[in-house]
């Protein structure tokens, strides 16, 4: 995958993308996927910032960014706490 070969510096840029409220979800959540891939220690923030504070996060960030993050950027008691705040989607079984 070609994330593996940005320089490290190029974190700086996606975690500015994840946390930016006008940026569309599919564009946060990639930013978080490329933060995850390059070990960025930001990515803790991350995982704390969709935990504590919801209103950054909208469902749809939030539902395509957690996977990248469980387990070993959001430990379960997170994931839970998340969780309880997004509604199934529209495609949703069960």
């Amino acid at each position: 995958m070609l994330v593996n070969q940005w320089p490290p510096e190029c974190a700086d840029i996606a975690y500015e993308v994840a946390l930016d409220q006008g940026m569309p979800a599919s564009l946060r959540s990639t930013a978080v996927s490329v933060l995850v891939t390059l070990d960025d220690p930001q990515v803790t923030a991350i995982a704390e910032s969709l935990r504590s504070l919801p209103d950054l996060w909208d469902e749809e960030v939030i539902r395509r960014s957690f996977a990248y993050l469980f387990p070993h950027h959001l430990p379960l008691a997170s994931l839970e706490k998340i969780l309880v705040r997004v509604r199934e989607g529209k495609g949703a079984v069960g």
